[in-house]
C-alpha cells in the first residue's frame, strides 16, 4: 500500500517538498509523485506536522478548554452549581468560548497558510458547489427523520421530535441567545470543525490512502456529537444510537466535499447547513 509520509525534491527547483503535496511549494511544478498529484490537488497543503496540530487541537484541545472554562464559570457563580450547569447561559459559556479559542489557536498554528487558506474560497466554483452539498445535506436529514427516526420513535414509544444531547444542548443555547448562537455554531463551529477533521484529520489519515482517511474521518466526526454518557439508561441509548447515521451521512458528505472541491466547499455546506438547522429551532 502506498502511503504519503515524508519529502522528496522537486525536479524543478530541487526544493524539499511533503510527498503529499500535488505541487512544489516553491515553483509550482506538478509533484512527482502522480497521485499525489491527482488525489491531493483540493487539500490545503500542509505538512504532517500542521495537520497533527489542527487534528490535536480538535480532538484534545477544545476538551481540554471547555473544561477550564466549565471549572472557572462554576467557581465565579454563586449559588447552586448543579443547577446553574443546566442553564443556557453557562451551556453557552462552556461552548461558546471554547471555540472561540480554538477557532484563535487554529489560525496561529496555520499563521504561514492563512493566506493560501483565504485564497480558497476565491474559486467561487467550488464555493457553489458548497450550495449543492448542503442541499444535499439537508435532504438526506429530512429523508433519514421521516424514513427512520420517526416510525422507531414509534414503535418504541419515545415522544416525537425528541432529539439527542448534542442537539438538545444546541437547541437550549439557540433559543436563549440566538444572535450569539448564530455566530458560534454556524460559523465558528463549521470552520473550526473543518480545518481540525477535514484539514487535520483527512489530511493525515489519508497519507496512509484515501480509503483509510475516509473511513476514520467519517467515524470519528459522527464520534464526536454522539453522547457516550447516556449508554448506561435504555431510552436515551437508544436515541444516541437512531440519531448516530445522521452525523454519518453529514461526514460522509462534508468529506467529499473537502476531497472534490477543498476547503471552501465543505466550509460553505457545513456553514449553510447549520444555519438552515439553527433556523429552523429559530423560527415558529
Amino acid at each position: 500500500m502506498k502511503t504519503y509520509f515524508g519529502y522528496h525534491r522537486c525536479e524543478r527547483c530541487g526544493e524539499s517538498m511533503d510527498n503529499q503535496f500535488a505541487a512544489c511549494p516553491n515553483c509550482g511544478r506538478e509533484s512527482d509523485f502522480a497521485e499525489a498529484g491527482r488525489s491531493f490537488r483540493n487539500f490545503l497543503m500542509l505538512s504532517m506536522q500542521k495537520q497533527a496540530g489542527l487534528m490535536a487541537l480538535s480532538l484534545v484541545g477544545l476538551t481540554v478548554l471547555s473544561l477550564i472554562v466549565s471549572v472557572l464559570a462554576l467557581s465565579i457563580h454563586a449559588g447552586d452549581d448543579e443547577a446553574f450547569a443546566k442553564t443556557p447561559g453557562y451551556l453557552m459559556l462552556s461552548n461558546g468560548i471554547p471555540y472561540t479559542l480554538l477557532l484563535a489557536g487554529m489560525l496561529l498554528l496555520l499563521w504561514g497558510s492563512c493566506k493560501d487558506l483565504l485564497l480558497c474560497f476565491k474559486k467561487w466554483k467550488h464555493v457553489l458547489m458548497g450550495l449543492a452539498f448542503a442541499a444535499i445535506m439537508v435532504v438526506a436529514a429530512i429523508g433519514y427523520y421521516s424514513l427512520v427516526i420517526i416510525p422507531v420513535y414509534a414503535a418504541l414509544g419515545i415522544e416525537a421530535g425528541t432529539t439527542n444531547a448534542n442537539q438538545s444542548a444546541l437547541n437550549q443555547m439557540i433559543l436563549a441567545y440566538p444572535a450569539v448562537g448564530f455566530i458560534v455554531f454556524a460559523l465558528i463551529g463549521p470552520l473550526t470543525e473543518e480545518l481540525g477533521y477535514r484539514v487535520g484529520l483527512f489530511g493525515l489519515s489519508s497519507r496512509f490512502g484515501k480509503p483509510i482517511g475516509y473511513a476514520v474521518t467519517i467515524v470519528v466526526f459522527a464520534l464526536i456529537h454522539f453522547g457516550f454518557d447516556k449508554l448506561g439508561t435504555a431510552e436515551p441509548a437508544i436515541i444516541e444510537l437512531v440519531n448516530l447515521p445522521s452525523y454519518l451521512i453529514g461526514g460522509v458528505c462534508l468529506t467529499i466535499a473537502y476531497d472534490k472541491f477543498g476547503i471552501e466547499c465543505s466550509t460553505t455546506a457545513h456553514i449553510l447547513y447549520n444555519s438552515f438547522a439553527l433556523l429552523t429551532e429559530v423560527l415558529p
